[in-house]
């Protein structure tokens, strides 16, 4: 997982990620799955630097 240092590297980085056209991981094309998971990651260090780590704790 990326860590950011900041809200906004966050923010583009998500931004960047749902913009992309055609995303590979492991030199193939990302399923759904990998896809969501990148999201979910990027997500996750947002939440930690915003101090709400309780969104993905529950």
């Amino acid at each position: 997982m990326q860590e950011f240092e900041n809200v906004k590297q966050a923010l583009r980085a998500a931004f960047d990620l749902v913009d992309a056209k055609g995303i590979t991981t492991d030199g193939a094309v990302a399923t759904t799955e990998q896809v969501q998971e990148l999201i979910k990651e990027n997500l996750v260090n947002l939440a930690d630097l915003l101090g709400m780590e309780e969104l993905y704790l529950d």
